[in-house]
């Protein structure tokens, strides 16, 4: 392979491998904020049953996620994976976390 085609295949490799630990970034945030239980209700994919008849979106559970997005906002960093914490190029972990926390903010303000 010539040094132009191997810096090709090596950059692809890096976009794939950062689109899978996006994923896995959005999954654990979602988890961690309480919100990957309802995300499909949130996100326009629900039948529109109201929130208030969905098991766990009681209002104390409703308060909790509002605690936890409080906390994730003052603290956005806490809730980065391992994986995306070693990430050598900050460049790469500042793309992984605006991934996440764009979908966050996508499925909150929907």
């Amino acid at each position: 392979q010539t040094p132009e085609e191997r810096l090709t295949s090596l950059s692809d490799m890096i976009e794939t491998s950062l689109g899978v630990l996006s994923q896995h970034q959005t999954s654990h945030l979602l988890s961690a904020l309480g919100l990957l239980s309802i995300s499909p209700l949130l996100s326009g994919e629900g039948d529109g049953t109201p929130l208030a008849t969905v098991p766990g979106c009681h209002p104390a559970a409703v308060h909790t996620i509002s605690s936890r997005l409080d906390s994730w906002l003052a603290a956005p960093d806490l809730l980065l994976l391992p994986a995306t914490r070693l990430l050598v190029s900050s460049g790469h972990r500042r793309h992984v976390a605006h991934v996440s926390h764009s979908h966050v903010m996508e499925m909150y303000t929907k």
